[in-house]
């Protein structure tokens, strides 16, 4: 499974297309060609919210284009990896609603009223130099390149960013969470036809659990 992830992680831009969301800013017309790219890179590397990219229609993921493993390795255990569910297992909704409505619609999972006890066991393994990875299948999200992104497809970057934000904010070290969500296939009348859909098998590949297909299909498929 690690190796798996690390694969996923070194094709970055490479195999996971190259669309990116940019920051608003402009940049200084006095700035050459390299300086300019070095900061891009910078952003996408670091800035968790410019970090998202869509995959045909069937995964979404945020990862950085530059990780530097060394910091995750251990002599014994090799490259250390907690992985985690998102929904009803890092965190359920604050709404009774059983998906959440919006962006803000989340707090810490925990069993009844008890006090939630995964904001100190990420940071705890955020501490232990464990690369966090969150796999989420996301049946009501719709997934795409074309402009404009679907609403639930912004819920999603939105919660998941809010999520990390606070973490963030209870932490003394910056944490480095990388995000892989199997969307909805885009089916039904459309208004706007969509472009470049995942096959069906695309789509089922990218959904979890999925162990026999990964036996049987190289990895690399799931970067078409």
């Amino acid at each position: 499974m690690p190796r798996s992830i690390i694969s996923l992680v070194k094709e970055g831009s490479r195999s996971l297309g190259s669309k990116v969301s940019k920051p608003g800013t402009k940049v200084s017309p006095s700035l050459d060609g390299k300086t300019v790219e070095r900061i891009n890179n910078q952003v996408k590397t670091e800035n968790f919210k410019f970090r998202w990219r869509v995959h045909g229609t069937h995964i979404i993921t945020n990862v950085p284009q530059v990780l530097d493993l060394s910091k995750y390795v251990d002599e014994r255990m090799g490259i250390k990896i907690a992985a985690f569910d998102l929904d009803d297992t890092l965190v359920r909704t604050k709404s009774p609603m059983k998906f959440a409505r919006d962006s803000n619609d989340w707090k810490w999972w925990s069993q009844s009223d008890a006090e939630s006890k995964v904001p100190e066991t990420l940071i705890r393994l955020n501490k232990e130099k464990y690369i966090i990875v969150i796999f989420t299948n996301q049946g009501a999200v719709v997934a795409n390149n074309d402009e404009p992104k679907s609403k639930s497809y912004a819920k999603l970057c939105g919660r998941v960013e809010n999520i990390i934000a606070s973490l963030n904010g209870e932490s003394e070290e910056k944490f480095e969470v990388l995000v892989f969500a199997s969307p909805k296939r885009p089916g039904g009348k459309r208004k706007k036809p969509m472009g470049n859909v995942s096959s069906e098998e695309d789509h089922d590949f990218s959904r979890k659990p999925n162990v026999v297909a990964a036996t049987k299909r190289p990895l690399e498929k799931i970067n078409k």
